[in-house]
């Protein structure tokens, strides 16, 4: 009766910790993405754990049903190109890493190339979208 009782337990915690922790199936530490890159929904969610920078001549594709969990004070500067590629039904997520605090947001520079940013559900942040770019197509969020 007694090992019953602590397989019981045992079965109990362990579920427990599975259900609490977002275990990232990939991790971006501190990146410049000088390259067209596609961060896609089957290596999702990404641990963003450094600031990301798109370079000025890269565009970063984000499909649809990725998640991003941002981990605090860290940013995503645009000086390519973004592409935000979610849908009614899939949207990309983009939030802050539980429990660390606000991240800073993704900032769209002036000169960037233009971004598109479509059906994004971003939260956390200390402020969403900053666009200093006149050639920004951004709806559906």
């Amino acid at each position: 009766m007694r090992n019953g009782f602590l397989l019981v337990v045992i079965s109990v915690l362990f579920f427990k910790l599975l259900t609490t922790h977002v275990y990232a199936q990939t991790e971006l530490t501190q990146q410049s993405f000088s390259e067209n890159t596609t961060l896609t929904s089957d290596n999702s969610p990404y641990l963003v754990t450094g600031n990301i920078t798109i370079d000025a001549e890269a565009t970063l594709s984000i499909e649809a049903g990725t998640t991003l969990i941002i981990s605090a004070s860290r940013s995503i500067v645009v000086q390519g190109e973004l592409n935000i590629n979610g849908s009614v039904t899939h949207p990309v997520t983009i939030k802050a890493a539980e429990g660390e605090g606000a991240w800073n947001g993704i900032i769209i520079a002036s000169g960037s190339t233009g971004s598109t940013i479509r059906y994004a559900r971003i939260s956390g942040a200390t402020y969403c979208i900053q666009s200093n770019s006149a050639v920004d197509d951004i709806n559906n969020n």
